[in-house]
């Protein structure tokens, strides 16, 4: 009776999961030196809802790093090898939670087309180097700006985003750092007074540790 008992329960626990729309991982290609730190195409997730409301969440996952370059590089190393710094190891499909979730009932955004960028440069969604940096057995691309570029014209090609109502950036840690930096390009990109564009940022300052000192 409580092996049943049990089974029911993971049963109403997995049920809602279950009816939620997944997103879907596609590899953004359009700019070809566009790249995570491991020269893997960058990526998004996508949940294709009302194409007039559009909501872009800029992942966070702190960066890559050091005291100086050596410790920096060795960072970036050890991260290009792991979620953060490639595409490769992100699965196909994605369920969305908070903001992100496709869940009426729980999110206001929940039927709004919306785009997962995959943090997989270490640097904020920005930067460029045109030369890659060869270190150990690889070679690191430092592409964060190649990357969100090719993110944004991407859903514009697929939406056209001068037709949306509503716009929004949004993001966390250093994602909400990110959307500080994106938001007035992005109003740029879609060039169009009938848009309105919004951003939503989450925990997106981070304070120095000497000025947390200080305070106490």
């Amino acid at each position: 009776m409580k092996i049943i008992s049990h089974l029911l329960a993971i049963i109403l626990l997995i049920t809602p999961v279950l009816n939620l729309r997944l997103y879907k991982k596609i590899l953004n290609s359009l700019d070809p030196e566009a790249k995570c730190l491991d020269g893997s195409t960058p990526a998004i997730y996508l949940d294709e809802g009302d194409s007039k409301n559009i909501l872009f969440y800029m992942m966070g996952g702190a960066d890559c790093a050091g005291a100086d370059l050596p410790s920096t590089l060795e960072h970036c190393y050890q991260r290009s090898k792991q979620t953060y710094g490639s595409s490769k190891y992100w699965a196909s499909t994605k369920v969305g939670e908070g903001i992100l979730s496709t869940d009426a009932s729980k999110n206001i955004f929940a039927n709004w087309t919306k785009v997962i960028m995959l943090y997989c440069d270490g640097a904020f969604h920005q930067g460029y180097t045109k030369e890659p940096y060869s270190y150990k057995d690889t070679k690191l691309y430092f592409r964060g700006s190649l990357n969100t570029r090719a993110h944004f014209q991407y859903i514009h090609n697929r939406y056209n985003l001068s037709n949306a109502e509503r716009v929004v950036l949004s993001g966390s840690s250093a994602g909400g750092i990110s959307t500080f930096l994106w938001v007035d390009y992005l109003k740029k990109f879609i060039n169009s007074p009938s848009t309105k564009v919004f951003s939503i940022i989450d925990s997106g300052i981070f304070l120095d540790p000497s000025e947390q000192t200080s305070l106490r």
